[in-house]
């Protein structure tokens, strides 16, 4: 698998679609606590952008080495681009 292949882009509805199916997911949002506090998805995990780096073992899916879908939630500015792959 190339690394291209391993993330995707998803978008809201689409997510909400396959939460409502029951498709289990690890939900990581890297947005700011006041971010957070005002709306999120029930279930996810805050973990702010700048803690990401040292926090990784606290997402499930990673810790257990399982081969779970990890969907990461930021916002549509520099701070969501920062936290995807760069090529």
């Amino acid at each position: 698998m190339h690394s291209g292949e391993r993330f995707k882009a998803i978008a809201a509805e689409a997510l909400y679609e396959k939460l409502a199916m029951g498709e289990p997911f690890c939900i990581v949002d890297v947005r700011t606590e006041s971010e957070y506090a005002e709306a999120h998805i029930p279930g996810s995990i805050l973990m702010p952008l700048h803690e990401l780096p040292t926090r990784l073992t606290e997402v499930p899916s990673i810790a257990t080495n399982r081969r779970h879908r990890t969907i990461v939630v930021g916002r549509a500015d520099a701070r969501g681009h920062a936290s995807q792959p760069h090529h």
